[in-house]
């Protein structure tokens, strides 16, 4: 763990122990926070491959109609670069992403999208999560830490991918809360 400011992380820390976990509250982003960047190697020696995003889990999967693939994967590289941009500030990249964004909506929209293709896709899927989120969502359930999610990435995607690992108790916000069994 890198620290930046080590007195700072040392004040900080006395105040969470003398405070408590009743005075906790956790928010965490979903993807490439809790799940990792790329995806766990079985060789070493093999190449990394960048693990999927809520977005990406479900665009490229073979539940959804070919059509719906296909306009992803055109979006994708249409997009895709300029997301990666390193010459390009954020507020450059704003509109670009919003459209990306609307387009493949208007894909799943358009080809109607069901529940039941979310919940499969995710099950057929690969999507893991980080080293630790197991044991740190236990002991913050076990200790009563509300815990919010929030995400740019898809709600049903993220509730199904938490459902398959834990009892999920979700407000259609998009906030969930998180219960394991």
């Amino acid at each position: 763990m890198i620290v930046g400011d080590p007195d700072a992380f040392a004040r900080k820390m006395k105040k969470f122990t003398q405070d408590g976990a009743d005075q906790l509250l956790v928010i965490a982003d979903f993807d490439r926070t809790l799940t990792p960047y790329y995806k766990q190697r079985r060789d070493p020696q093999a190449p990394l491959e960048q693990e999927s995003s809520s977005h990406g889990l479900l665009m490229t999967s073979s539940v959804l109609q070919p059509q719906v693939c296909a306009g992803e994967q055109e979006l994708f590289a249409r997009f895709y670069p300029v997301e990666m941009s390193p010459t390009l500030s954020a507020a450059e990249k704003l509109p670009f992403m919003e459209q990306w964004w609307n387009s493949a909506h208007a894909l799943l929209v358009e080809y109607k999208l069901t529940k039941d293709q979310v919940e499969q896709a995710v099950a057929l899927g690969s999507l893991s999560f980080r080293h630790g989120f197991h044991p740190l969502f236990k002991l913050l359930n076990d200790q009563q830490v509300p815990t919010l999610i929030f995400s740019a990435g898809l709600y049903d995607v993220i509730h199904a991918a938490l459902e398959r690992e834990f009892t999920v108790e979700s407000k259609r916000n998009g906030s969930s809360t998180v219960n394991n069994q």
